[in-house]
C-alpha cells in the first residue's frame, strides 16, 4: 500500500523529469535552426508571391531590398521561429497539449487527503470504538453494539453504584441496559480525556502509546457524565452521574471489541431519585 509521503514523493520525481524534458524539448524546437541567408530569400520570395497573387499590383514587399527584408523579419518575430521548420501556431497548441497532459498527470497522481480516507492510528480505532460504544447507549442501538462494538462476555464492574461485580453476555448486558433506559425519557453520555495503553499480549507487555499497529489488548481510561432526563421528574428533569470509566478491548479480526468496563463514581448531581 502506497502512503501519502510515497506518493508525494513520486509524483514530485515524475513531474521534475517532465518539466525537464518539456523544457529541452521547447529550446531544441526554438533554437536548434541558426538563421540563414538562403531561408530569408526563400521567405521574401514566398511573401512576394503570395502578395502578388492576393492584392495584384506591386506593394512594398517587392521593392524591398534582401537585407532590409531580413532585417522587418528579425524584428517582427523571433528568429528561432521563422527559421523552425514548424508554424508558431502548431508550436503553440504543442505546448498547449503538453501543459493539459501535464495538469491532468498532476491531478491523477495526486494523494488523496480527505480524512475519510486516510489510515487511522490504532489509538484512533481504540477511541472510535469507546465513543460508539456510548453513543449506540444512548441511540439504544442494541443490535449493532452487539455485532461490532461488544465482545461475546463482558466483564462489568459497577461497584460503586452499588451494583455487583459480573459477567455477562452481550446480550444480557444490553437487555440490563435497555431495562435501565425505559426508566427515563433520554440518556446521554459524554466522555473525553482519553488516555489508551496498548499492550501486546495478556500479560501486559506495555508498547508504545503512539500507534502500535501490532497491540492486541489496550486500556483506555477517560471522563465521563451520564445525563438521564425524565419529563415528569417534579424535583428536576436531569441527574447527572460523573466518574470515570476504564475499559479493556481485544482486537479481534481486526475489530476492536470491549471485553471489560469498569466505573468509578465521583459525584451525583441534580435530581438523583429522578422523583
Amino acid at each position: 500500500m502506497h502512503t501519502k509521503e510515497s506518493l508525494e514523493d513520486f509524483q514530485i520525481v515524475i513531474t521534475g523529469w517532465i518539466i525537464r524534458l518539456y523544457s529541452k524539448g521547447c529550446l531544441k524546437v526554438l533554437f536548434a535552426f541558426q538563421p540563414s541567408t538562403d531561408t530569408h530569400r526563400g521567405m521574401q520570395s514566398t511573401n512576394r508571391r503570395r502578395c502578388s497573387r492576393r492584392c495584384r499590383r506591386r506593394c512594398s514587399c517587392t521593392n524591398v531590398s534582401s537585407s532590409s527584408s531580413s532585417s522587418r523579419v528579425n524584428s517582427s518575430l523571433p528568429i528561432s521561429l521563422y527559421d523552425s521548420t514548424i508554424p508558431p501556431l502548431v508550436m503553440l497548441q504543442i505546448i498547449a497539449i503538453t501543459a493539459a497532459i501535464l495538469f491532468v498527470f498532476i491531478l491523477c497522481f495526486k494523494p488523496n487527503n480527505d480524512n475519510e480516507n486516510r489510515r487511522t492510528t490504532t489509538r484512533e480505532q481504540i477511541i472510535e470504538a469507546v465513543n460508539q460504544l456510548f453513543l449506540l447507549t444512548d441511540e439504544e442501538d442494541w443490535d449493532v453494539l452487539q455485532k461490532d462494538i461488544l465482545d461475546t462476555v463482558v466483564s462489568l464492574d459497577m461497584e460503586t453504584l452499588g451494583h455487583k461485580r459480573s459477567d455477562l453476555t452481550a446480550a444480557e448486558l444490553c437487555d440490563q441496559w435497555k431495562v435501565g433506559a425505559s426508566k427515563v425519557d433520554a440518556v446521554y453520555h459524554s466522555c473525553s480525556n482519553h488516555h489508551v495503553a496498548l499492550m501486546d499480549d495478556d500479560n501486559g507487555a506495555n508498547t508504545s502509546n503512539s500507534g502500535n499497529t501490532h497491540a492486541t489488548h489496550a486500556t483506555v481510561k477517560c471522563w465521563a457524565t451520564t445525563t438521564h432526563f425524565k419529563a415528569a421528574a417534579v424535583h428536576g428533569h436531569t441527574r447527572d452521574v460523573v466518574g470515570s470509566y476504564e475499559l479493556k478491548l481485544q482486537k479481534k479480526k481486526s475489530v476492536w471489541r470491549v471485553t471489560a468496563i469498569k466505573f468509578d463514581l465521583k459525584y451525583i448531581g441534580g435530581n438523583g431519585s429522578l422523583q
